[in-house]
């Protein structure tokens, strides 16, 4: 049938989807730069990225560690800032 959803219920599905996104493309540091970018293409070619910046997830936390994981995530959707960040935590 013909789903009607409503703004706040959009809005809610694409927030997930881009947090799923930003999930896939932390992931993807634990492969080689080639097939990063493979990747990264695919997720370019699908609409996937560039996501809107996920800022709510900004807000304050218990943990000084979440805070700069968030913050750190929060420039994924910059590919220069991706690439750089790629390049620099690397999983060897």
């Amino acid at each position: 049938g013909d789903t009607k959803w409503t703004a706040k219920e959009r809005k809610n599905i694409l927030t997930r989807r881009n947090l799923c996104v930003q999930t896939v493309m932390l992931c993807l540091t634990s492969l080689s730069e080639e097939e990063m970018l493979g990747y990264l293409q695919t997720l370019k070619d699908k609409g996937y990225y560039p996501y809107k910046h996920i800022a709510w997830n900004l807000r304050p936390k218990i943990s000084l560690k979440r805070v700069l994981v968030d913050y750190s995530l929060y420039l994924f959707p910059n590919e220069k800032y991706y690439l750089w960040f790629y390049r620099k935590f690397k999983k060897k």
